[in-house]
């Protein structure tokens, strides 16, 4: 014990001598306190690494199953969308093809969500304003549905007018928002309120928070807090980690819906907390804004707008599947194609071709990646225009893309407005 009445660690060494030819004990005593201090540190240490491990192995796989499973979905998705545009809807299977082009999309959002657990998969972020997405997502289907089975919840939002606009993925933004309004209406059970606002702040020096320093800039924050049963002290250390879920089996929960909301923040290199509400739980998530405006965009006429004049397309992936797909979509819109499957066999299209614009595929098994055939294409074809179209990519790659001339990243399962519009912008060069 110290003077001021504080324990500390002590190690005690004792051993007999001869003293001046007397037998005598001699007693070392040493503060242990620095290295008990050091080895809880390295205890610490060591189980973030193991955490980071699990989450790297984790998002390895996820980006993998990402990348497969889009593939297949394009032609779920796709498929229909063709057929419908060659229908009137009083044909006998028009609500049928449109009941399995909707089930293609929702197991297409069911699949972006192993894309956000990937970490690194926001390849193609738009300047968007909050408000819009949350004012968006609680108007739609999905939020009313669960809404109606808490009928008493009263939602109150408090949204700044002057908003500042951030860089974001709205896919991910809006799954942010629908695990974490998802949780506190089963949080608040049937009766409860639950609060939606978001504010400009600016902070001008450092500021760390656990194992994160977050520098002086300006940031949105948005905060959902609810006053229900909130998070228990043994559940806090725990409720981002992957498959960890206090709802009972088969009720509702994965494990992954904080998980979720951790990355996309992290993807959106911002931060959050978790408080205690008193009573509730409260999630403060802060995003970096950005200067740029919103793009503003319009009402797609499939049939006019997005027809080409003839334009010639070339598509580079490793399963002909795909490009056949793709093929058939551009045949309807009025270009001309061809296909291969490597980038290798791309490479060489173009010693002795010449093509308007060309689509890659990122994730290619056979060689070359798309980034990597795109920049060999170049050496051949400077200034030759390209678009990505992936069911994965990581952002590294795409960002290094990007530096080099792609002017578009597209999803998979690719719908057909979004890749029309994006070949007319590509085509244009904007």
């Amino acid at each position: 014990m110290r003077k001021d009445g504080t324990e500390f660690p002590l190690e005690a060494n004792s051993r007999s001598i001869n003293y001046f030819g007397k037998p005598a004990r001699v007693c070392i005593l040493r503060d242990l306190s620095d290295r008990v201090r050091a080895e809880k540190e390295k205890l610490e240490l060591q189980k973030e690494l193991a955490k980071a491990n699990k989450l790297n192995a984790l998002g390895m796989m996820a980006g993998t199953v990402a990348h497969d499973l889009n593939n297949i979905l394009t032609g779920v998705v796709s498929y229909p969308e063709l057929l419908l545009l060659q229908m009137d809807k009083s044909d006998r299977f028009y609500t049928q093809i449109t009941k399995i082009q909707e089930a293609g999309k929702r197991a297409a959002a069911v699949v972006a969500d192993l894309v956000v657990l990937a970490r690194g998969g926001l390849s193609s972020p738009t300047v968007e304003n909050i408000n819009d997405i949350i004012l968006t997502y609680l108007e739609s289907i999905e939020h009313k549905e669960r809404l109606a089975n808490y009928p008493n919840v009263i939602i109150q939002t408090n949204l700044q007018q002057n908003l500042h606009n951030i860089c974001c993925s709205h896919l991910h933004i809006h799954k942010m928002l629908l695990n974490l309004i998802g949780n506190a209406l089963e949080a608040v059970h049937e009766n409860g309120l639950i609060r939606i606002t978001t504010q400009n702040c600016k902070f001008t020096h450092p500021l760390s928070l656990d194992c994160e320093t977050t520098y002086p800039d300006d940031y949105v924050l948005v905060t959902i807090a609810d006053n229900g049963t909130g998070i228990s002290k043994k559940d806090i250390d725990h409720i981002f980690d992957p498959f960890y879920s206090t709802k009972k089996m088969g009720k509702s929960g994965t494990g992954l819906g904080l998980l979720i909301v951790w990355n996309t923040v992290q993807d959106h290199n911002g931060w959050l907390e978790v408080k205690d509400n008193n009573p509730g739980a409260k999630f403060e998530i802060y995003l970096p804004i950005t200067n740029e405006e919103i793009s503003s965009t319009k009402n797609i006429d499939i049939n006019h707008t997005l027809r080409g004049n003839g334009e010639t397309i070339l598509l580079i992936d490793d399963q002909s599947e795909q490009n056949e797909i793709i093929e058939k979509i551009l045949a309807g819109l009025g270009y001309k194609t061809y296909s291969v499957t490597s980038g290798k066999e791309g490479i060489a299209f173009f010693r002795s071709h010449s093509v308007d614009l060309v689509l890659i595929d990122m994730i290619m098994s056979n060689g070359l990646n798309g980034r990597e055939t795109y920049e060999r294409i170049l050496q051949v074809r400077p200034g030759q225009k390209a678009i990505i179209i992936s069911g994965y990519s990581k952002l590294k790659e795409a960002q290094k893309a990007k530096a080099l001339g792609i002017s578009h990243f597209l999803e998979k399962p690719v719908t057909i407005p979004k890749l029309g519009l994006a070949i007319k912008q590509a085509l244009a060069g904007n």
